[in-house]
């Protein structure tokens, strides 16, 4: 990546590659709300639930992943550290049965977060 986004590329070989900052170790943040009308991701955000009150918070430590089959009217957030191990170019895909985004921002604010991926 060039630009904006160079700031993300903290290196810190000590950190897994997805690293929760609220337990101190490799993994995500997996949240999930039910009751969200809809196919788009704007769907999930204009919820009046969406973000401070979700159904269900868990942290993985496994693929960055969301569930698979789980419902109808339903959204969820993965949230991670992004800490690679070395300098140089990283693929990201993204795949979901409505809509997605993959967004990337420079530090832990969330108002800075650049979507890259949407699907």
């Amino acid at each position: 990546m060039a630009g904006p986004s160079e700031a993300l590329w903290e290196i810190n070989n000590e950190l897994p590659l997805w690293y929760h900052a609220g337990s101190g170790s490799g993994g995500f943040t997996r949240e999930w709300w039910t009751g969200v009308s809809g196919a788009n991701v704007s769907d999930l955000t204009s919820n009046a639930a969406y973000p401070a009150a979700p159904i269900g918070v868990e942290v993985q430590a496994t693929a960055l992943e969301g569930r698979r089959n789980y419902g109808d009217n339903y959204g969820e957030r993965l949230r991670a550290y992004l800490h690679p191990p070395v300098t140089g170019d990283y693929y990201f895909w993204l795949a979901s049965e409505d809509a997605a985004q993959l967004r990337i921002s420079s530090n832990e604010d969330p108002a800075n977060a650049l979507t890259i991926l949407s699907a």
